[in-house]
């Protein structure tokens, strides 16, 4: 419970740091001349309809005042490489892969009326440590309906894709994430289709936050190491939970928030300008609360075959 509250709390206070920080001069277009740009993808949707007839892992009880909706995601995706860049595996010769075609999902979950959105997205990376998506809305849901977020669920690694098409082969028969060298760019794209006008439904967002945890957060450590350093910033913060990692320097607010299972030593960064890193006591990396969340929408989105143990077990780990 004290992640979920420190979690709530921490968006709240990353969304005002992100309306305060300092940013690089921009051109005309909005791009600092010396980083790549990000491209605004297509996005098609709502999607209705396949065989199931409803998001996978989507929420099993929408908000009063909110809609949940799910979209897809479509570009060319740039391969990002580096020292453990990539998230899931290494893939040999990342450096010479080609720019390739993706199409992806995303679940949006915003509020109905436009005046009572606070003009900001929370886009989370789908973490898929069980082999299937598993959304953050348990950490930050409360706060999102409080406050008037609007928040994204992104699917950007080849797990997520693997799982949809079992779950409902025609809904999600243009998914396709082309590799584990690619879900960098995929996911800056997500955040750069909601600053925009495009068919993500009302208006564009003032400011884009991403919340990634455990798996993910370690993704988001080498994004801020090695692609926030070269394109355009299209995120206003971060925050980085359970996953350990250094100040990464950046521009932008980065919030490092640590359950009593990371604080091993390894995340020893002193708070700078830009980083705070928070220890939350009595805290774990994954609680029974977390799994009680978890376990009722895998339960209608997968086959209880299918459900890890420790889904099955609600235990904490």
């Amino acid at each position: 419970m004290a992640r979920i509250l420190a979690s709530a709390h921490l968006l709240a206070l990353l969304a005002v740091l992100a309306g305060l920080v300092a940013v690089p001069a921009a051109d005309a277009a909005g791009i600092h001349p010396r980083l790549l740009a990000v491209p605004v993808p297509t996005v098609a949707g709502p999607l209705t309809g396949g065989l199931r007839g409803h998001p996978f892992m989507g929420l099993l009880h929408v908000p009063h005042g909110f809609v949940e909706e799910e979209y897809l995601v479509s570009g060319t995706a740039r391969p990002f490489y580096g020292p453990s860049v990539l998230a899931q595996r290494p893939v040999a010769g990342t450096d010479r892969l080609p720019p390739l075609p993706y199409t992806t999902r995303i679940i949006v979950v915003r509020p109905s009326s436009a005046a009572r959105s606070n003009g900001t997205a929370v886009v989370t990376w789908e973490n898929v440590t069980f082999g299937h998506d598993i959304d953050e809305w348990f950490d930050i849901g409360r706060q999102v309906v409080a406050d008037g977020y609007t928040y994204v669920d992104a699917d950007v690694q080849l797990a997520s894709e693997a799982a949809l098409k079992a779950f409902d082969p025609v809904r999600y028969a243009a998914v396709n994430i082309p590799d584990d060298a690619y879900p960098y760019d995929i996911y800056s794209q997500v955040a750069q289709a909601l600053r925009h006008r495009t068919s993500v439904r009302s208006t564009p967002r003032r400011h884009v936050l991403d919340f990634a945890a455990s798996q993910s957060g370690y993704a988001i450590d080498q994004y801020l190491t090695a692609v926030q350093p070269f394109v355009q910033h299209v995120f206003d913060g971060f925050i980085d939970a359970v996953a350990n990692g250094p100040d990464h320097h950046t521009d932008r607010p980065v919030i490092r928030m640590l359950s009593e299972d990371e604080i091993d030593g390894s995340s020893a960064s002193p708070d700078a300008r830009n980083y705070r890193q928070w220890e939350i006591a009595g805290s774990a990396h994954g609680n029974l609360a977390d799994f009680r969340y978890v376990r009722p929408p895998a339960f209608r989105s997968i086959s209880l075959e299918s459900v890890t143990s420790s889904e099955r077990a609600g235990v904490s780990f």
